[in-house]
């Protein structure tokens, strides 16, 4: 009997030191070393910019069973903006790495006293971020915002207004008729005014009260139509004005 479990425990002792001494070795075998990395990602973001080439690169040429990709998600996922990163090894030498960003409601800019400054505007906070990260969210609704108004949010906590703002902005994400927004708002508890952007058709549209998106997607689907119309004849004192109310769409000189 003692025999017996002598010769088991011998087996697995063997087995164990192959095993690692088969581990070590692949270690330090080129065959395995990480030729090609595929870096996919989804969200808001046009394209990666050089903090994720940075922080991927180095990782070429290393070998995939010594590669510390525990560390390499760590990193990635430390990066503003970033909400999930995910990193598959594909034998022999491939690495896939996908992405996954935050979905603000807007990107915001305030020009103040010290320089600009910039945020992530979600329905809840409105949180600072750097300069680099609010260019790297391409396709969210560049949103100004008045300094004292940040100031307002960033101490107290969000109101009424900035929740139906961050709703109707959202829905604006990726639309292309839409390049900018202001927001102004007087912390007097209501909406405040949502002024939006349409160079393409010449036009201004400005958010006068809170609206449904559905409500602010019908205004900005009219007025495209009713300036495509009106082609060669759009005037020449500038983009037309139009207000945007709960109840009706006004235009104005």
């Amino acid at each position: 009997m003692k025999q017996k479990f002598a010769r088991i425990v011998l087996i697995l002792c063997v087995t164990v030191f192959v095993a690692v001494g088969i581990f070590l070795a692949l270690r330090y075998l080129s065959f395995f070393d990480i030729k090609s990395i595929e870096v996919g990602f989804t969200g808001p973001v046009k394209e990666l910019d050089s903090r994720f080439s940075r922080i991927i690169s180095p990782y070429k040429g290393v070998n995939l069973f010594s590669a510390d990709l525990g560390r390499l998600k760590e990193l990635l996922s430390s990066c503003e903006g970033v909400r999930e990163v995910e990193i598959k090894r594909f034998f022999p030498s491939r690495l896939i790495i996908t992405i996954r960003f935050m979905r603000p409601a807007a990107r915001v800019f305030v020009t103040g006293q010290n320089g600009d400054s910039y945020f992530f505007a979600d329905e809840d906070s409105l949180s600072p971020i750097s300069e680099d990260t609010w260019k790297l969210f391409a396709e969210v609704l560049p949103l100004e915002v008045e300094e004292k108004y940040a100031d307002y949010i960033s101490k107290w906590s969000v109101d009424n207004g900035f929740v139906q703002m961050c709703v109707l902005t959202r829905s604006l994400t990726g639309n292309s008729l839409i390049t900018g927004a202001k927001y102004y708002n007087n912390v007097s508890g209501d909406f405040g005014s949502l002024t939006l952007e349409m160079p393409d058709v010449e036009s201004v549209l400005h958010v006068k009260e809170a609206v449904t998106p559905e409500r602010l997607s019908e205004a900005i689907e009219y007025i495209s139509r009713e300036q495509g119309r009106a082609g060669e004849h759009l005037s020449s004192n500038g983009p037309a004005q139009y207000n945007l109310y709960a109840g009706t769409l006004v235009k104005h000189d």
